[in-house]
């Protein structure tokens, strides 16, 4: 009986795990990049400004969807040419929020604009 409730426990979170990374969307962001990639981990962007692009892209075509559209800025020191800014609309919503954040345990600075 101990053996069923675990598998069963253990079941219940891996559906969870599937169902809220099929609620997200990410895009990645890194000095390696290149701004005609898709935006995946393997295939990063290079620049801010393509991020939100692409996330523009995807709101149009899929629209806000339950959880969350992150961007995972990788490490370095991104010298910024122009000025980037993030308004409201960048923002999603409570429900459906877009976040920008740097990749765990990686260490990000934006500098210049």
């Amino acid at each position: 009986m101990k053996q069923i409730t675990c598998s069963f426990f253990l079941l219940v979170i891996f559906v969870h795990l599937i169902s809220i990374s099929s609620y997200s969307q990410n895009f990645h962001i890194s000095k390696y990049g290149n701004d005609n990639n898709s935006g995946t981990s393997a295939l990063p962007l290079a620049t801010f400004e393509a991020a939100k692009r692409k996330v523009n892209e995807y709101k149009a075509s899929h629209g806000l969807k339950p959880g969350a559209i992150n961007v995972w800025i990788h490490g370095g020191i991104y010298d910024l040419k122009n000025t980037f800014s993030l308004t409201e609309a960048d923002a999603g919503t409570k429900a459906n929020p877009i976040v920008w954040q740097a990749v765990q345990g990686e260490r990000v600075s934006l500098t210049g604009g």
